[in-house]
C-alpha cells in the first residue's frame, strides 16, 4: 500500500514537472512575434509611401461636365418636416394678423 502512494507521490511530481510552462520562453516568443509584425507593418507603409510618389503626375483625367451639374427640384417644406414640428408649430402673430387682414379683405 505505501509503494503505491509513493509511486503515485512520483509520477504526480512527474508530471508536474512536464506540464510546468516556461514563461520567460514565452515572452521571448511573443517578443520576436510583434517584432516581426511591426517590421512588415513599417515595410508595408513604406511600401505604400513609394507607391504614392511613384504616381505620375502628368496623366490626365476627363471630367464628365453634364454630370456636375446640379439640378434644383423645388420640394414643399412639409415634405422634410417631421410629424411632431407640424403637429406643434404655431404661426406667429404677425401671421396671424396678415392672414385676419386677408379674410377681411376677400370679405368686402
Amino acid at each position: 500500500m505505501k509503494q503505491i502512494s509513493k509511486l503515485s507521490i512520483i509520477v504526480l511530481l512527474a508530471s508536474q514537472t512536464v506540464l510546468a510552462v516556461d514563461f520567460n520562453e514565452i515572452i521571448v516568443e511573443n517578443n520576436k512575434v510583434q517584432q516581426n509584425l511591426h517590421a512588415q507593418i513599417k515595410q508595408t507603409v513604406s511600401d505604400s509611401k513609394m507607391a504614392a510618389l511613384q504616381v505620375n503626375s502628368n496623366e490626365k483625367y476627363i471630367a464628365d461636365s453634364a454630370a456636375a451639374n446640379v439640378i434644383q427640384v423645388k420640394t414643399k417644406k412639409s415634405l422634410l418636416t417631421f410629424e411632431k414640428e407640424k403637429k406643434h408649430s404655431k404661426a406667429s402673430a404677425l401671421q396671424n394678423d396678415k392672414r385676419l387682414a386677408q379674410e377681411f379683405k376677400d370679405l368686402e
